[in-house]
């Protein structure tokens, strides 16, 4: 195994360059000029093997999922990404899996102008990556979850499902046919980054609200209820299935819990007042990013609704797939 600093040099040095940045890796520190007039948002993420994915992973497919998780998290909160910080555990230092994790992982860096500035490798027994990131919020304002208010819109971006539908097939659940399981690891270690969608949100002043969809939609929204007070309706009608699900051999009611129980998902729920809607759709046209309402802000409880009645789903709700 090549010697921490080699390993640094080789895979992970000659991205530190960025705006503001005066120091990148290669010190104890690095040093960074902050801008003026913005404020820094922080977010730290693990992913660790037998947990947040199965064993033997897709390299290149985990490089560019432990950054998008993190700048996700920037999104949910309105931030533009700036830099992040890798630390890095591996129970071996082959060439070709750090090649391709590498690879991954800057593709997207390089794609939302992000920086590496510094972080650790380390031998480890179970490989492991944590990535703290850094965003940057205007002077007043964020997106949060405590900011709903009844009456708003409740929306979402993207699609929904397809990690969880990963998930399942990985715990051999069902058996995905061979044209979709493509698909099914573009869902699990591609999720698409809403930051700049995000961001126009709280720039243009459409919205105070929001989440990523890490733990499901249920789970998600539930924490935007407990924390501003309020209740929600959701149609279930409305939710944006992820396209593959059709073409899986699953009943709908799974594909339906898969949409509103599944985890992993990394998009966007978030709400906006009614006299937002035209300013939203503009805006989600002006990114090329889908965004769906499904449902609005009440004042207490959460009622899923399916042709326009109460629906109970008989599924469990996401918990990260550690070995049970």
């Amino acid at each position: 195994m090549p010697g921490e600093f080699e390993l640094i040099r080789r895979y992970f040095s000659a991205h530190d360059d960025g705006r503001w940045i005066e120091l990148g890796i290669g010190d104890d520190c690095a040093i960074l000029s902050a801008p003026q007039a913005v404020r820094l948002c922080l977010t730290t993420d693990t992913l660790n093997e037998g947990v947040h994915f199965f064993p033997a992973p897709d390299p290149q497919g985990l490089g560019y999922k432990a950054l998008a998780v993190n700048l996700s998290d920037l999104a949910a909160m309105g931030a533009r990404p700036w830099c992040f910080t890798l630390s890095l555990n591996l129970p071996e230092s082959e060439d070709g899996f750090l090649k391709a994790l590498a690879s991954g992982l800057f593709a997207l860096a390089h794609e939302q102008g992000v920086a590496l500035v510094g972080g650790n490798t380390a031998r480890s027994g179970a490989l492991s990556l944590t990535i703290s990131a850094y965003g940057l919020l205007p002077e007043r304002g964020a997106l949060r979850r405590d900011r709903a208010r009844v009456g708003e819109d409740i929306y979402v971006t993207g699609h929904l499902g397809g990690a969880a539908a990963y998930v399942a097939a990985g715990y051999g659940e069902y058996t995905a046919p061979q044209s979709s399981r493509a698909q099914l690891d573009k869902a699990f270690y591609y999720p698409p980054c809403r930051c700049a969608f995000a961001a126009g949100l709280l720039e243009q002043g459409l919205s105070c609200c929001a989440i990523d969809l890490s733990d499901g939609l249920q789970g998600d929204l539930g924490h935007i209820l407990r924390q501003s007070g309020c209740g929600a309706r959701v149609e279930l009608d409305d939710l944006p299935f992820h396209p593959l699900l059709s073409e899986l051999p699953v009943s709908e009611e799974q594909r339906l819990n898969w949409c509103v129980l599944g985890g992993g998902d990394y998009e966007i729920l978030f709400t906006a007042p009614v006299t937002n809607r035209e300013a939203v759709e503009r805006l989600a046209s002006g990114s090329s990013t889908p965004v769906r309402r499904i449902g609005e802000i009440t004042k207490s409880g959460l009622a899923l609704l399916k042709g326009g009645k109460i629906c109970q789903l008989s599924g469990r709700p996401f918990e990260h797939f550690a070995g049970s």
